[in-house]
């Protein structure tokens, strides 16, 4: 009796967008439940790509190759996204009290909120979106804006690059061909642009430079910090992680 009385009373704090200290704590720990189950399912569906790509590659059908590799790509950066998510959704489950106590959001948890809400609709995860109206309804919806704003900028930033709809350059896309080539042990030469031809993005993922025009014994323009960057992440976004095996 008392065990359905509790469940009425957490029902009925829901429905009346009251946050609830035990839903918010059991949603926090199925999704981070299911975000390592697919997880493991991307992980399955990008060897299986990889051995097509390899394949088409053998056969010369490098078109379709190609097409493969981007959604090696986008699978990798999938996966990425769930195990930045699970994370910060294990962070949450175990501060819950804490957050049930705090009356404005803690800003030690200014970047595990933002990472969980900016995951919301994008990751299919049905309980993460009870765990975000849990929060909206814990600190008001206005919140969710100021954390999010402008694009997702306090969220983890190998989320917000990981989730980003842009398709990878032409070079990344050979560079994955080789490395899945390589691993194979399949003959397989980049078909890479010509430097002149390349965006500034295609030229920072690592692709070979429009030959200098400047006089010999010239002094180089600075070299970029941000290139830098780009080039020790081989062009992937976020550290670590070169966008292929």
């Amino acid at each position: 009796m008392p065990g359905t009385l509790s469940k009425l009373l957490r029902k009925t704090k829901d429905a009346c967008g009251v946050f609830n200290e035990a839903t918010c704590k059991a949603n926090c720990k199925m999704s981070a439940t299911r975000a390592k189950m697919a997880m493991n399912k991307e992980s399955a569906t990008r060897e299986a790509i990889q051995r097509e790509v390899a394949k088409l590659i053998q056969e010369n059908k490098l078109e379709k190759a190609r097409v493969k590799a981007e959604q090696y790509m986008q699978s990798e950066k999938t996966e990425v996204a769930l195990d930045v998510l699970e994370t910060h959704l294990e962070l949450l489950h175990t501060r819950t009290g804490y957050v049930a106590s705090s009356r404005h959001m803690p800003e030690d948890l200014r970047v595990c909120v933002a990472t969980i809400m900016h995951c919301e609709g994008k990751i299919p995860i049905d309980e993460l979106k009870i765990v975000c109206d849990q929060l909206r309804m814990k600190w008001g919806s206005s919140f969710q804006t100021k954390i999010l704003d402008p694009e997702g900028h306090d969220a983890h930033p190998k989320i917000v690059d990981a989730l980003s709809i842009y398709p990878p350059s032409a070079v990344t896309i050979e560079s994955c061909l080789s490395t899945i080539a390589q691993k194979h042990g399949i003959e397989y030469l980049p078909a890479l642009p010509e430097p002149n031809e390349l965006t500034i993005e295609e030229l920072q993922a690592g692709a070979p430079p429009e030959p200098s025009t400047a006089p010999a014994g010239s002094i180089p323009e600075p070299f970029l910090e941000a290139d830098f960057h780009t080039n020790q992440n081989g062009g992937s976004g976020y550290p670590g992680r070169g966008g292929c095996p």
